[in-house]
C-alpha cells in the first residue's frame, strides 16, 4: 500500500474545514495500513483500490479525486466501502480528531478509567452464595496435549 496514495485517499475523503483536519495534515497512512493488516483481505482491497484509481489519482486535483471515487462508488461499492471504513477509522482514532470531538461535541475521548464510576455502598456480601458454589466449568486440558 502506497504511502502517498493513502494519504491522497484521506485528503480526498476528509478536506477538513475551519474546524475540523484534513485527513492529509494529520499524516494517516500509517494508521490505515495497521488498521487494514488487522482485516484479512483488506489491505489487498485497498491495493486493488489503488490500481482502479492509478497513479494520476495521487496528483490529481481535488475535483478530480472526487469524481474518481464518485466512480469507483458506483461501479465497486465493496472497494470503496472498505477505503472508506480504514480512512474513517484512522482519521476518527487521532488525538487532534478526538480533541476536536471534546472540544465542539462534548464527548469525552477517554476510557471510563482511571476516573471511574465508583459503585456507591457496595455490600460484597451479595456475593457469598456465588462463591460458595461448585465451578460450573471444566479445566482446560489444551496446554497437555
Amino acid at each position: 500500500m502506497n504511502a502517498a496514495f493513502t494519504q491522497a485517499l484521506a485528503e480526498a475523503l476528509l478536506p477538513g474545514d475551519a474546524h475540523w483536519p484534513s485527513g492529509a495534515e494529520l499524516d494517516l497512512a500509517g494508521s490505515i495500513e495497521s488498521i487494514c493488516d488487522l482485516v484479512a483481505g483488506h489491505a489487498e482491497t485497498m491495493d486493488e483500490l489503488e490500481q482502479a484509481l492509478g497513479e494520476a489519482f495521487i496528483g490529481a486535483a481535488r475535483i478530480e479525486r472526487q469524481s474518481a471515487l464518485e466512480a469507483i462508488e458506483r461501479e465497486v461499492p465493496d472497494l470503496f466501502g472498505v477505503a472508506r471504513l480504514a480512512v474513517f477509522d484512522a482519521y476518527y482514532r487521532h488525538p487532534r480528531v478526538l480533541g476536536v470531538l471534546a472540544a465542539r461535541c462534548g464527548y469525552r475521548a477517554a476510557p471510563p478509567q482511571p476516573m471511574g464510576f465508583p459503585v456507591d455502598g457496595f455490600d460484597p456480601s451479595v456475593l457469598s452464595t456465588v462463591r460458595t458454589m461448585a465451578k460450573r466449568w471444566r479445566e482446560d486440558t489444551t496446554a497437555e496435549l
